[in-house]
């Protein structure tokens, strides 16, 4: 097996190797950097393969220098995307980004991460990003980047860029969440901070505020942040809407859970449901599965799952609905389907809920909910499972390469004629 180190003429700056990436440049060397605008001028970058340990499963780029985004940015970082955990290709795909620790993020990015930035493979091209969480000390970072193409046949490259003190802020969150998202919630605030606490990263405002919920409910998720729900009156309400009234033929809700106990009984994960009347439901059952369910035609159709919630750790839970069929997914495998269904869905005045079956009913949910989502489009099962493998296990899902300079500009740095 073959591992890339990048090597420049450029004395080598004092950092620890960074973590978090599948890519052996940047797992197990650290990144070197021109001490001057002189050794910069004259770097050069050779690749020497270092054989005795394994191969990343996707390989850094050969470093690139043509095409570097403007505006005094002084490094970035290739991100990889292995094409093996793309079964298709998926447009405008949210891909979430997840760096548990970066020395170099740490020592030159702004501390408020305004100049953090993120490109498509030619290193120009700007694509929208939200970032969820960023630790200035020790540059740990959980960013959703909107990617045009993730490419089931080739390794899909992009470029983190960071290090410019005069940059404001770079982040597009609702940019990253266009693409037939109703609402995207990652639950990652404060529940007991000033209502709405919990917002909606779309363009449509869809903020939902926590209900008897204190700080301590903020817990570890699976990203960053999640919610704790006690099984009693807790829960997230979510006001009505013209964009969660989906009232269309397709929908896909999908939320990540924990439960803490055996469901006892239609535990709501993520619901708009009042008065026995309902547009949508995914929640637990009593049967200790999860169940689906939409009403089209005024007529309501119940799936579940054939998995039973794992008691202590977090499961995927995803349902769709695209005009004919419905299916519910347990960590990304689809196990149930509803057959024949047709017709759109019903429309409600219910809130939106997070936690509860209902604003009316007390079927709290009892254990952790993350990164709960709205579509007014059904999701493909390739889209389901890119999203999982993603989301469950994002140092495989992506490398983190090592860093890169700008390229020289080919200024005279002097002139010697020798003619004297």
């Amino acid at each position: 097996s073959l591992n890339t180190m990048i090597v420049t003429t450029a004395k080598e700056k004092n950092a620890s190797p960074n973590t978090g990436s599948r890519c052996t440049s940047g797992r197990n060397g650290a990144s070197l950097r021109p001490a001057s605008a002189s050794a910069l001028l004259a770097a050069l970058f050779v690749f020497v393969l270092i054989p005795g340990t394994p191969a990343a499963a996707q390989l850094c780029p050969v470093a690139d220098l043509g095409g570097w985004y403007p505006g005094g940015w002084l490094y970035r970082k290739p991100l990889s995307i292995g094409n093996s955990d793309v079964n298709s290709d998926l447009t405008s795909f949210p891909v979430l980004v997840s760096i548990p620790l970066d020395t170099d993020l740490a020592a030159d990015a702004q501390a408020d991460f305004d100049d953090i930035l993120f490109t498509a493979s030619d290193g120009t091209t700007k694509l929208s990003h939200e970032i969820e969480k960023y630790n200035a000390t020790t540059g740990e970072l959980v960013a959703w980047v909107k990617v045009p193409t993730v490419s089931s046949t080739a390794d899909t490259i992009l470029y983190l860029y960071y290090g410019n003190a005069g940059a404001v802020n770079q982040r597009d969150p609702t940019g990253v969440w266009s693409n037939g998202y109703a609402g995207v919630w990652h639950l990652n605030e404060d529940p007991s901070g000033g209502a709405p606490q919990h917002l909606d990263s779309t363009s449509n405002n869809n903020d939902g505020t926590a209900q008897l919920m204190e700080s301590g409910d903020s817990v570890t998720g699976p990203m960053d942040k999640a919610l704790n729900f006690d099984p009693s009156t807790e829960y997230v309400q979510i006001p009505n809407s013209a964009s969660l009234d989906i009232t269309g033929n397709a929908i896909t809700l999908s939320v990540w859970v924990k439960a803490d106990i055996a469901p006892d009984g239609d535990n709501g994960f993520l619901t708009k449901y009042i008065g026995g009347n309902y547009n949508y439901i995914i929640s637990a059952s009593s049967s200790d599965v999860s169940n689906f369910r939409v009403r089209t035609n005024n007529a309501a159709t119940r799936i579940d799952s054939t998995t039973s919630l794992p008691i202590g750790s977090w499961a995927y839970i995803v349902g769709t609905y695209d005009g004919t069929t419905m299916r519910i997914y347990h960590n990304a495998a689809q196990e149930a389907t509803s057959g024949a269904r047709t017709g759109s869905i019903n429309t409600t005045t219910a809130d939106v809920v997070i936690g509860r079956r209902a604003t009316d009913d007390s079927r709290t949910f009892n254990g952790k909910i993350d990164e709960a989502r709205v579509s007014n489009v059904a999701r493909s099962a390739d889209w389901i499972t890119t999203e999982f493998s993603n989301q469950n296990d994002p140092a495989n899902f992506h490398s983190v390469c090592n860093e890169e300079f700008p390229p020289a500009t080919g200024a005279l740095a002097g002139h010697w004629p020798f003619d004297e």
